[in-house]
């Protein structure tokens, strides 16, 4: 069974048993890396905000049998519940950048693979990547619904706003610095830290053959894009004592390791390529590139 023909079963299914209350559509939605999503959209009366369920992990379980169907509709109509918004959102506020620049941001993606997008969004490119800026727009909604996400800036909404592409960046830049605050830490802590969730193989935790870093947010929401802030570059060349190479490990955190311990650019490279394709989310993906920042010329650049 493909995955569409998943969706259409699934869609039956949730309309047989969940009532005329409910109505489900498969969509299809672009994402990052021009990778396309589909899942159901669930409508309801008395609102006019629509969640989006996708069924990836479902179809994944149900084709390897770890869920049976009856199973996972169960799992998929409490998610619906859970989803639904009861009432209608006022989302009069996104019309008003003085209540809108607060909540501004950006994110950082590879420019390549990113054509489509980067069309219809006010954009600024650094090396093979892009900024591009959102709105988080949790805080304009009911409490129960605070981590919603995020809206894309489009080019519209520039002119809705009667604002400048540097006025954002600024804007967002300054949001950035102020309530997304850069985080290193070292690797092994941070495994260290994660076998509280899920289980690591304690080879995991030896001593690594060389220190390595991971640089995010603190609140962990698109901290790659830490590597366009002079700041923190030159934060971390201070912590480190020296230039220091940057791995894309994808769009929420990046991994660093002093320079003078590379021994083979090209072989990093290699695994940077193999890590991507085999562990990273296409969609989550940054780049397959390596880049260094030199301390002395306070300048980030791609060397592999």
């Amino acid at each position: 069974m493909i995955y569409e023909e998943f969706l259409d079963l699934v869609k039956r299914s949730l309309e047989e048993r969940m009532g005329e209350e409910y109505a489900f559509e498969i969509t299809k939605t672009l994402k990052n890396n021009s990778e396309y999503r589909m899942g159901l959209r669930v409508k309801t009366e008395n609102t006019n905000v629509y969640p989006c369920i996708y069924m990836e992990a479902y179809y994944d379980n149900f084709m390897h049998g770890r869920e049976t169907l009856d199973e996972l509709l169960t799992t998929v109509m409490e998610s619906v519940k859970e989803a639904i918004i009861k009432k209608p959102i006022n989302i009069s506020f996104f019309m008003d950048w003085e209540k809108v620049k607060t909540h501004v941001f950006f994110r950082v993606i590879n420019t390549e693979q990113n054509h489509e997008l980067l069309e219809a969004v006010p954009h600024m490119e650094v090396l093979d990547l892009s900024v591009i800026y959102h709105v988080n727009v949790g805080c304009f909604l009911p409490e129960n619904l605070e981590g919603f996400g995020s809206i894309i800036i489009r080019n519209e909404h520039l002119k809705l706003w009667n604002i400048t592409q540097d006025a954002l960046h600024e804007c967002a830049l300054q949001n950035v610095k102020d309530k997304q605050k850069a985080e290193l830490r070292d690797m092994t802590s941070v495994i260290e830290e994660m076998k509280a969730f899920i289980e690591i193989d304690d080879r995991e935790t030896e001593e690594m053959p060389i220190p390595m870093y991971i640089l995010r947010n603190k609140n962990s929401q698109y901290g790659a894009a830490q590597l366009i802030i002079e700041e923190t570059l030159v934060d971390v060349a201070e912590k480190l004592d020296g230039d220091f190479i940057v791995l894309p490990s994808s769009i929420y955190e990046l991994i660093v390791i002093p320079s003078v311990e590379i021994p083979d650019m090209e072989g990093l490279k290699e695994l940077v390529k193999e890590v991507n394709n085999t562990q990273v989310d296409p969609i989550d993906r940054l780049s397959y590139n390596i880049y260094r920042y030199d301390r002395n010329r306070e300048r980030l650049e791609i060397v592999a």
